[in-house]
């Protein structure tokens, strides 16, 4: 027998001892699998009620929906609203929401759903006080677009209104007060939304605040600020049965 052949059978008897001990590989691995899998339903077998609160307190404000449990409240894990099926006004604001991400992250636009979902969208626009008629912008034009495509087919109630910073100037406009002007403002958006956009007009409302309302800090009141916030507010809620 020549070196060659023997070299061989050794090789053959080698490879063979190798492979029989890789069975050990895969039962280490699955061991360790199974050991996990204990271990994770062993933790979800336990519910921790202060700790499911704590995520479900965090998760509803990033939301701007307050929190879910309250400090001596008998609220229990089935009756909070986080873990009911979702009411199509909440699917609603979920896709108008992410529908106008850019813009919110853009800060153009703030939008909010309280605990009575009844959602609040906030464009900031300029020059709202102006002209005979009310042309929106690009990014006013997009929310409208937005809205009107969600809206379709819900059965809601949507409330405009207007938060202008300029009272000075209303006396000199013709109006009597602050609510004549701010609903007449209000009132030329909604014909707008009506007419361009295809929102039925039995569906939207005016409303109109005897001055201007401002966001954050009240202390600050320079021009720069209260024109930063001029703003077109959209209210959109369940239709009350009648």
């Amino acid at each position: 027998m020549n070196f060659r052949s023997r070299f061989a059978r050794y090789k053959r008897k080698e490879s063979s001892e190798e492979n029989g001990d890789r069975w050990l590989l895969t039962y280490a691995d699955m061991i360790t699998l199974l050991l996990g899998l204990f271990i994770i339903m062993y933790s979800v077998s336990q519910v921790d009620q202060s700790k499911l609160k704590q995520v479900a307190d965090l998760v509803r404000g990033g939301f701007g929906l307050g929190e879910s449990f309250f400090e001596g409240s008998s609220t229990s894990l089935e009756e909070d609203s986080l873990l009911q099926p979702r009411t199509e006004l909440y699917r609603f604001w979920e896709r108008i929401s992410y529908a106008l991400k850019k813009l919110r992250e853009k800060t153009k636009l703030m939008i909010g759903m309280n605990e009575t979902e009844e959602i609040r969208i906030q464009i900031f626009a300029p020059s709202l006080g102006e002209g005979e008629e009310f042309l929106p912008d690009e990014d006013t034009d997009f929310t409208f677009r937005k809205v009107a495509e969600v809206v379709q087919g819900l059965d809601v109630d949507i409330t405009l209104r207007v938060q202008i910073p300029y009272s000075d100037q209303i006396t000199n406009r013709g109006f009597r007060t602050t609510w004549e002007y701010n609903a007449h403002r209000a009132t030329l958006i909604a014909e707008v939304l009506s007419e361009k956009y295809g929102i039925p007009k039995e569906k939207i409302s005016v409303q109109a605040f005897n001055g201007f309302r401002q966001i954050g800090n009240r202390n600050e009141t320079s021009p720069e600020q209260k024109a930063s916030q001029e703003r077109i507010e959209i209210l959109i809620r369940k239709k009350e049965k009648e």
